[in-house]
């Protein structure tokens, strides 16, 4: 969050307060106590230290920021009820923040359906900072990187606790958990699961593939479905109210089946197309041809989401590929390296047996020596 100006003076910002308050307890304890005196060079140096370590901190969450903006995931202020339907959802979440749990949460469906909405929605509600994070924001160039940015982000969310860490899409982050990556970024999350008072809300489009043992970790479980019929009855319903149309019952079960396979996404970017049309311009036989347009760009949308999965998954499994391929060349350097000590331990032992061959002959010849000078 950025500074703000007030009338000449900058107000803090919630991270800078954030901040302040770790700064003066961590002053008050290292510098507080009189049976501990230090010297004014310590008590600088201390301060210069943490103030070093603010501004570092400060400048990693300001680029973040700019990241997060980038990859279109800010936080937007969302409450209850500027989501529709999904009211059962909506009420389950709402007994939880009552009780004052902050409990780690499983978001999955097809995409569209409010998972990432939802999420706000409560953090909004409970007045909880919303730190997302997806693949592509934990991306690196090592797979150890994945697991450093994934550290920060929690580092972040200790911060402001009590806070909601929004982790967007961990069917692509960890997929069923076996790839080296995976299992480095399932035991830096394991690390952190259980030390923050903070909710942790992961979503998912497929999570048939994801590892159940690490699963298990999310108390709550909340599968998003598409708008059914009578849902999509009740938006048609009210927002041609709104419209101040007059329409029968049929135009608006028409609406509803050509509506089949919607998200709920579909559903508000159709009404967001009137919405700065003129009262006049709005009539049945534009909203159905409006949805007809958006059911082609829907469907131009899916194969290229389509054709950029097909892309990720043949990158993956060139990069499994290759990671493999590095192991069987390790496993080959290693048993190349095995043999060749082997044989130069057979030729050490050759050396040594040839040593003690000479040795015991010359002592041998010594004894003969020995035994004619006797003779004589």
């Amino acid at each position: 969050m950025n500074p703000v100006l007030v009338c000449g003076r900058r107000r803090q910002s919630s991270f800078e307060r954030s901040f302040n308050q770790i700064i003066i307890g961590g002053l008050e304890q290292n510098l507080g106590q009189p049976q501990q005196q230090k010297s004014e060079q310590e008590i600088r140096e201390r301060i210069e230290k943490i103030k070093k370590k603010r501004i570092e901190l400060k400048k990693k969450f300001d680029d973040d920021r700019i990241k997060r903006e980038s990859l279109g995931l800010l936080y937007k202020i969302v409450h209850w009820d500027d989501i529709i339907e999904q009211d059962q959802i909506k009420n389950f979440l709402k007994s939880y923040l009552e009780l004052g749990r902050h409990i780690h949460m499983h978001f999955t469906g097809p995409p569209g359906n409010g998972k990432k909405t939802m999420a706000m929605a409560y953090a909004t509600e409970d007045d909880l900072h919303f730190i997302p994070i997806s693949l592509k924001f934990i991306a690196g160039e090592k797979d150890e990187d994945y697991a450093q940015n994934i550290a920060i982000a929690f580092e972040q969310a200790k911060i402001f606790a009590p806070s909601v860490l929004f982790i967007e899409g961990i069917d692509k982050m960890i997929g069923d958990g076996t790839s080296n990556r995976a299992k480095l970024i399932m035991n830096e999350l394991e690390k952190h699961l259980n030390k923050l008072d903070t909710s942790i809300v992961a979503t998912s489009t497929d999570y048939s593939q994801l590892p159940e043992q690490f699963m298990n970790h999310f108390i709550l479980h909340v599968y998003f479905i598409q708008p059914l019929k009578e849902e999509r009855f009740r938006f048609f319903t009210k927002f041609v109210q709104q419209l101040k149309l007059e329409v029968q019952q049929s135009e608006i079960d028409q609406m509803v089946i050509q509506t089949h396979g919607f998200s709920y996404q579909n559903l508000i970017k159709m009404t967001e197309m009137f919405s700065k049309a003129g009262q006049s311009e709005i009539t049945v036989e534009n909203i159905l041809e409006q949805i007809q347009s958006l059911q082609q760009i829907i469907k131009q949308t899916n194969e290229e989401e389509e054709e950029e999965e097909e892309k990720e998954e043949e990158k993956e499994e060139e990069e499994e590929e290759n990671e493999e391929e590095n192991e069987e060349e390790k496993e080959e350097e290693k048993e190349e390296k095995l043999q060749q000590e082997e044989e130069e331990e057979k030729e050490e032992e050759k050396e040594e047996e040839k040593e003690e061959e000479l040795q015991q002959e010359k002592e041998e010849e010594k004894q003969e020596e020995n035994e004619k000078k006797e003779e004589k």
